[in-house]
């Protein structure tokens, strides 16, 4: 992992507007870089968000995880309602 110092300044080097940014933002670039190359801090508390999710999880879990967050189930019933009524429908009609 690179240390603070070492991120700011290859920021620097790739986009010069970034000398512009406030320590605060500097800190929150640095926190999001670490969060998306997988990167923890050791003294934070965990999340007490359920809806966040761990790079580690399986395919599997993060489907889960993505359709019961999402407006998945709610889809799903109506789908679900339109098949069975078109199944309905055909059984009736033959």
């Amino acid at each position: 992992m690179r240390s603070f110092e070492s991120f700011k300044a290859s920021r620097m080097k790739m986009d010069p507007s970034a000398r512009t940014m406030s320590n605060h933002q500097w800190e929150q670039a640095y926190t999001a870089y670490k969060r998306v190359r997988g990167h923890q801090k050791k003294d934070t508390q965990e999340s007490t968000e359920s809806s966040e999710v761990s790079p580690r999880l399986p395919l599997d879990d993060r489907l889960l995880v993505l359709r019961q967050n999402t407006a998945y189930p709610q889809a799903r019933k109506y789908v679900d309602w339109v098949f069975f009524s078109a199944l309905a429908f055909i059984v009736i009609v033959f």
